[in-house]
């Protein structure tokens, strides 16, 4: 695997696909392939940002984040940003001085004030997706006094960095090779997405490609910061401009893209409420509807996490 440096970043990789020996198993060795652990954590931190909502997100600077709590390779904690609270709030509220010596993976870099409350509770590693932060570095024209704000909001988490014990990083690795046709083929195989497929409109391929292009266009729009030189802004803003370069740059795209696209995969093999045809008009019924649905929507979420899980395992 190759990997690039960055001062007090940890590592990056930036190889396309590669086997990691004791976390990656090549289908090639006649096994099935698997996530690693790191990516297996990226993608509920991910995930986790998508929780159903209890209540109406407000627009804000500030983006919702999710979070995993990793102690001795185990997730101790899955936990996401609310209305109120931020995920490192939240999971020292959760977690207390059992947070010492565990290892944080955030689905955006955590804004100063989380990421000095984390530290001083002596966490391990604090690592964090590549995109928009927290406090949203996406340029505003309509407000720049936020986007101003966020920039200083990184400046302080980078020298809260470079003075913390902890080891603050982006950690991203590769997936192996042909992980997300293995995931494609096994989702659009699974007894669930069939049964529904065949009942509702009797063509598995139209209904299986259309859940999953939705999920694609949804996932990247969160996940993924489509104008490039604009990442390469904000990743400079929060002190990774050594990734800004290719190949670097592109192969962490590359990594990112691809993670995306197996998390829309997994997702699209778990229809959302509305593809069952409950679809309702009015602004009250819509809510009273949202309401009715809350536990559906929360058993959906923790099935396509069992399906995550599933892949780190040989199915």
């Amino acid at each position: 695997m190759q990997s690039a440096e960055g001062p007090g970043d940890g590592q990056v990789a930036t190889g396309r696909r590669v086997s990691t020996a004791g976390t990656q198993t090549d289908s090639v060795s006649g096994q099935t392939p698997r996530l690693s652990k790191v990516n297996l954590f990226t993608l509920f931190s991910l995930w986790m940002e998508l929780f159903p909502p209890v209540e109406q997100q407000k627009k804000s600077q500030v983006k919702k984040t999710g979070l995993v709590v990793v102690k001795n390779i185990k997730m101790v904690g899955l936990h996401c940003s609310s209305a109120d609270l931020h995920a490192g709030q939240i999971a020292l509220i959760k977690h207390g001085s059992r947070l010492k010596n565990c290892d944080l993976y955030f689905s955006r870099k955590p804004c100063s004030t989380c990421l000095k409350m984390i530290v001083n509770a002596g966490v391990n590693r604090i690592s964090y997706w590549p995109a928009d932060p927290e406090i949203s570095l996406q340029n505003e024209a309509s407000n720049p006094t936020s986007t101003e704000d966020a920039k200083l909001d990184a400046k302080a988490v980078e020298r809260l960095k470079s003075n913390s014990r902890a080891r603050v990083c982006l950690l991203l690795q590769p997936l192996v090779c042909d992980m997300v046709q293995f995931v494609e083929e096994t989702s659009y195989k699974c007894d669930f997405i069939q049964k529904i497929a065949k009942t509702l409109s009797g063509n598995n391929t139209d209904f299986y490609t259309e859940c999953r292009q939705e999920r694609i266009k949804e996932y990247e729009r969160l996940f993924l910061i489509s104008n490039e030189e604009m990442h390469k802004q904000i990743l400079m803003t929060m002190g990774l401009e050594n990734l800004c370069e290719n190949p670097y740059f592109s192969n962490l795209r590359q990594n990112m893209k691809d993670l995306i696209l197996l998390l829309a995969t997994v997702a699209a093999s778990v229809p959302t409420f509305g593809h069952f045809g409950f679809y309702c008009n009015g602004s009250q019924q819509t809510n009273d509807m949202h309401h009715q649905s809350l536990p559906q929507e929360i058993a959906r979420h923790c099935m396509i996490q069992a399906r995550l899980l599933a892949y780190r395992t040989e199915l």
